[in-house]
């Protein structure tokens, strides 16, 4: 009976560890932080966001910037600061994830009515 006992509390301690690392893990892989990694286009604008808090910015006027981006995953706003044409610009936008995480869509957190929707680019 101890034996039993005994040998359900493992499996108990077991299953208890794994369910926990299987909660971290799925957090982890979905984490704002690492959903906007790689490249976002629009018909207008292209990010492309780093690991390392860098973006790379891209126009349909053949414009493009780098810059810094952060995020407050609490609040769901990404924060871009980058320097175009001489002059520095910080945007903050509230973000969205669509199905499967191939979607984007951003919203100006000073003009709520403007928001821009991009899709992932898939790099085969």
């Amino acid at each position: 009976m101890r034996k039993a006992l005994l040998i359900i509390g493992i499996i108990a301690v077991v299953l208890s560890i794994g369910g926990v690392g299987a909660y971290y893990i799925n957090n982890y892989k979905n984490a704002p932080e690492r959903l906007i990694i790689g490249k976002w286009e629009s018909s207008i604008n292209s990010y492309e966001f780093m690991e390392e808090g860098n973006v790379k910015i891209g126009t349909s006027l053949n414009i493009s910037a780098n810059g810094e981006y952060s995020i407050n995953a609490e609040k769901k706003i990404i924060s871009i600061t980058y320097t175009a044409l001489g002059l520095s610009y910080t945007n903050n936008f509230k973000f969205e994830f669509g199905p499967k995480n191939n979607t984007l869509t951003l919203t100006d957190t000073n003009y709520e009515k403007i928001s821009q929707a991009f899709s992932r680019v898939i790099e085969e």
